[in-house]
């Protein structure tokens, strides 16, 4: 008998330019636009830590140092 743990994983792909936020989106990439004072990047990554995701994957392109940054400091 066979049996198969599978671990809960999310692919998240942060891109392009954000044209229709703009102007939110002048400055940084639409991921890290703030929703009441928190990134959407920040929401979404708390949401899959609480419903238990360990291992989160992030591509990044568009203004990806800022995402990387972001994530050094804020990554759950």
């Amino acid at each position: 008998m066979w049996t198969t743990v599978l671990s809960p994983r999310h692919f998240s792909w942060p891109r392009g330019g954000g044209r229709v936020l703009q102007p939110l989106t002048d400055g940084c990439p639409k991921c890290l636009t703030e929703v009441h004072g928190v990134p959407i990047l920040g929401m979404l990554l708390s949401c899959l830590v609480e419903q238990g995701f360990k291992r989160l994957v992030v591509v990044v392109g568009y203004r990806g140092d800022q995402i990387r940054d972001y994530l050094e400091l804020n990554a759950p």
